[in-house]
């Protein structure tokens, strides 16, 4: 065999690897986008499903704060809970239109949820007429029953979904797996065109990276936004919540520091409610008013200010042994 019919031979074996590759990927690539998309699909639904615990414990906690005070402000909580509820559960039976158990799940969570706001409605109209009938209606422990069955429903929902998720990564990272290997092996036959082969596989891997990252980012911040609505839940004061939500976010965040300022609306200014390993000297200032300062600033204009080379006198970590 002549050169010329080498290098023929060899040029149509490597350019029907090629194609073999380009469909290979391509398909491969159709099939990790679709078990991203079911897994992003499912992370919707559980999130839909936290939205409408939150918005049951807003409607809570506002008609309790009613109660207690008499004062309607309070009862803000309750009328966007009221309004939001059925909308996160419309989107829920949406995204589940599919799933004949979730869907049925789901309508035992709506006639849950319009015992639980009749429930309220109840309070409230006792509250308007007599303090103690409010009280009692509190206190009979019909909310919490019903509360407590919301969150149950809500919990074999989630349940279900996740057990979904699971199986849905596991196809996602199997689709990986399994181009990663294929591919593998047509390298060692097209050597002769490594650089070509050597796009197609950076292109690839830097979309695969770039779904599972994003996948990853998007599974973060719903588990830490879950892990946050559950330090939340139950009757909390103001200082309680505000320790509570920095303690966590410090935390998940891995922030050696945090703050938490509380803003009054009254005095248009912010009082500092929650701290975290937050040593508080005496030239740090508790109370805060608007455009005060970088911290009163940030708040007006409700945009991050980031600082660099901060001296030493601005924030002091103290412990045992150390003092910087």
């Amino acid at each position: 065999m002549t050169l010329e019919k080498k290098i023929l031979t060899g040029f149509i074996a490597c350019a029907t690897i090629l194609f073999g590759v380009a469909i290979f990927s391509y398909n491969n690539s159709q099939k990790f986008i679709a078990s991203n998309a079911w897994v992003n699909h499912t992370n919707q639904v559980v999130y839909q499903l936290d939205q409408i615990l939150v918005t049951t414990i807003d409607a809570q906690n506002g008609t309790r704060g009613y109660v207690i005070t008499g004062n309607i402000a309070y009862l803000e909580p309750f009328t966007i809970a009221n309004k939001k509820i059925f909308e996160h559960l419309d989107l829920a039976r949406e995204l589940t239109r599919d799933n004949p158990g979730q869907q049925k799940i789901l309508e035992e969570l709506e006639k849950l949820i319009q015992l639980r706001f009749t429930h309220l409605n109840k309070t409230i109209a006792f509250r308007n007429i007599d303090f103690e009938k409010a009280r009692e209606s509190v206190i009979s422990g019909e909310g919490k029953e019903l509360q407590d069955k919301i969150i149950n429903i809500i919990q074999r929902a989630q349940q279900t979904e996740l057990v979904l998720l699971a199986s849905r990564k596991q196809t996602s990272e199997e689709a990986a797996g399994n181009f990663n290997f294929v591919f593998a092996i047509l390298l060692l036959i097209i050597v002769t065109i490594l650089v070509v082969v050597y796009l197609i596989v950076t292109s690839n891997l830097k979309a695969l990276k770039r779904s599972e990252k994003e996948t990853a980012d998007k599974n973060w911040l719903l588990t830490g936004s879950t892990e946050l609505n559950d330090k939340l839940k139950g009757d909390q004061t103001i200082e309680q919540l505000a320790n509570n939500a920095i303690g966590f976010l410090c935390n998940y965040l891995k922030a050696n520091i945090g703050a938490i300022y509380h803003f009054i609306d009254k005095e248009n200014a912010m009082i500092l409610s929650g701290k975290y390993a937050f040593s508080s000297p005496t030239e740090t200032k508790v109370y805060i008013s608007m455009k005060e300062g970088l911290i009163g600033q940030a708040a007006w204009e409700q945009k991050q200010i980031c600082l660099t080379d901060i001296p030493e006198e601005h924030v002091r970590i103290t412990s045992s042994v150390l003092r910087i």
